[in-house]
């Protein structure tokens, strides 16, 4: 049985409450089957905002860069929608469903980059600090580079504000226990952040000044 009306999820991954109450999630099935749905807290209904309509993906709503994995979610206060999904941060207008990408790999081959600064690896977790800079955990799987980002929420630039500053993680900004693989990520009432690492079943709290 299903509790709430509307397409059923495909795998829910991460959640952000929009305005006025309404929840929003990452759900995804395999590599690229992936979507953006809300639900109404009130009765669990469920509404496709961009992306597969379906575990087969038989159509897409929106146009755009199609999803490939997705993670974190995050709502701007203008209620665009951003996600952190294989290569890059996307947003999403929820009026048309339209996707865009915020920074990072703009076309699967990476030969299109928005946004200045270190490469991504694969952006996981995105959290909105109250200054409207994005901050977002990402990491490789084929390397031991794992690291905080902090992105401009105009220009898409990025910086690393701890972690590996490059591939070969051959330095690192911050002191402190190295990360694994960072994942989820939360902010504290002061602005810090408390990242889990999903390698090392770990919570780090880092210094959003320093890095530590």
């Amino acid at each position: 049985s299903q509790v709430g009306s509307g397409p059923a999820f495909l795998g829910p991954r991460f959640i952000a409450r929009a305005a006025g109450g309404w929840l929003v999630l990452s759900d995804r099935v395999g590599l690229s089957v992936s979507a953006v749905v809300r639900v109404d807290p009130s009765n669990g209904d469920r509404t496709l905002v961009s992306g597969c309509a379906d575990a087969l993906c038989s159509s897409q709503l929106g146009t755009g860069p199609t999803f490939g994995r997705i993670y974190g979610i995050e709502v701007e206060p203008s209620g665009a929608i951003l996600v952190a999904d294989t290569r890059a941060l996307l947003r999403i207008d929820p009026a048309n469903s339209n996707r865009t990408v915020l920074s990072g790999c703009a076309d699967p081959g990476c030969t299109v980059v928005v946004g200045s600064g270190p490469d991504f690896g694969e952006p996981v977790g995105v959290a909105r600090e109250a200054a409207g800079d994005l901050l977002v955990t990402a990491s490789a799987d084929a390397s031991d580079f794992s690291a905080i980002f902090r992105v401009d929420s105009a220009s898409g630039a990025r910086s690393v504000l701890s972690g590996c500053t490059d591939p070969a993680c051959s330095s690192s900004v911050g002191s402190g226990p190295a990360f694994g693989k960072v994942f989820g990520i939360a902010l504290e009432a002061n602005g810090d952040l408390l990242v889990t690492d999903r390698s090392l079943d770990a919570v780090f709290h880092v210094d959003a000044v320093t890095g530590d």
